[in-house]
């Protein structure tokens, strides 16, 4: 632009003009801002209360998740109040937790199990909402001992922000419980790309369990009577008649729990890195759980054909304990599942926002409650 154009569009009154009005609405701003954060932050700072539940964070892309190449996993928040506990935020965390009914600002706690994108992409974000963009020292960060060690997480949102942050940075070794706020968190191995840890969060009589993503099968028997190891993640087991080798201590640990979340990989495939169907049916059998939730499904079982309705009946059938899929926005109740309660899937504790996803009996919509 030549200095002559920028001479005619040169206008010092309506500048002034401008700059005053400007700053005038900037001071309102700033006070409108202020006074918000005096309003509402004394609420979002109470003690979370009312009933233990999880809730599965919403999925925009359920059963279309082709469309993209990075895995959109759930992500779900354990209600033990007073802890509200967020686990595994994937990506656009804040948008999915608003269409879940969930208010990330109300969270004192937020674990990630791994250092893989679906599980730590939207955590940044949830520290800021849960710190009140940094303004705040607030609230506890849970680490598995490789999310500890990488760079998923910046030094700035695990606390080396000059006004806020999380009050602690908590690095889980399995095996190693550790009390927070009313619960106990035990971390559990998880055999992964790296390792990483699932959970097992106790509180008044109830035991809830998380695998993360983690290997069960170690080797299995081929129906030729041949015994195989698994080499290929993708590879489906078709010669598949019944595990051999497999993960005691996975199986000791979670076959206690009252209600577990268990991510799958696929039915017959998935199972050097994932937990596969034949390996979950194979850990709840002969269990307490009372209620399995399978999620985290690998794009094997989305394409072509939708498999996971029939992988969650699959696993029931074959183990005996109730097993639903944990759908986008799927909120459970879990008091009816404290040991003694004798309650369980029959009670009306189960609800779900919206009519999208694939059914699952016993569940209800807001709508219908």
């Amino acid at each position: 632009m030549s200095k002559s154009q920028q001479a005619s569009l040169l206008d010092p009154p309506t500048a002034e003009r401008l700059d005053k009005e400007l700053r005038q609405k900037s001071q309102a701003s700033h006070e409108w801002l202020w006074q918000m954060m005096q309003d509402t932050v004394p609420r979002l700072l109470q003690p979370v209360e009312g009933p233990e539940a999880i809730v599965f964070l919403d999925n925009p892309l359920e059963g279309k998740e082709m469309q993209v190449l990075t895995r959109l996993a759930n992500g779900f928040v354990v209600y033990l109040p007073p802890l509200a506990l967020l686990v595994d935020p994937g990506p656009d965390v804040i948008t999915r937790a608003l269409a879940s009914g969930v208010e990330l600002q109300r969270l004192n706690s937020i674990f990630i199990s791994h250092p893989h994108l679906d599980h730590y992409a939207g955590a940044e974000a949830a520290i800021e909402e849960m710190c009140f963009l940094m303004l705040l020292r607030r609230g506890y960060l849970l680490l598995s001992e490789d999310a500890a060690h990488s760079t998923v997480i910046s030094a700035f949102h695990r606390g080396a922000a000059p006004y806020g942050g999380p009050e602690q940075v908590i690095v889980l070794h399995p095996g190693e419980p550790v009390e927070l706020l009313g619960a106990r968190l035990t971390p559990v191995p998880a055999y992964h790309h790296g390792g990483g840890c699932g959970l097992i969060i106790e509180k008044n009589g109830l035991r809830l369990g998380y695998t993360s993503d983690t290997s069960y099968i170690v080797s299995y028997r081929a129906s030729d009577g041949t015994l195989r190891t698994i080499e290929d993640n993708f590879a489906v087991m078709e010669d598949f008649a019944a595990i051999e080798e497999y993960r005691h201590d996975l199986k000791a640990a979670y076959s206690d729990v009252d209600v577990l979340v268990a991510n799958v990989g696929g039915h017959a495939s998935g199972a050097r890195l994932e937990m596969s169907a034949l390996a979950l049916a194979h850990l709840l059998r002969g269990s307490q759980v009372q209620l399995c939730l399978a999620t985290h499904f690998l794009r094997t079982c989305l394409y072509p054909h939708d498999l996971r309705a029939d992988i969650a009946r699959y696993v029931q059938a074959a183990s005996g304990v109730p097993t639903l899929v944990a759908e986008s926005r799927l909120r459970l109740e879990l008091a009816p599942f404290r040991r003694g309660g004798n309650q369980g899937i029959g009670d009306q504790g189960i609800s779900r926002l919206g009519n999208q996803g694939i059914s699952n009996q016993g569940i209800r919509t807001h709508a219908e409650a």
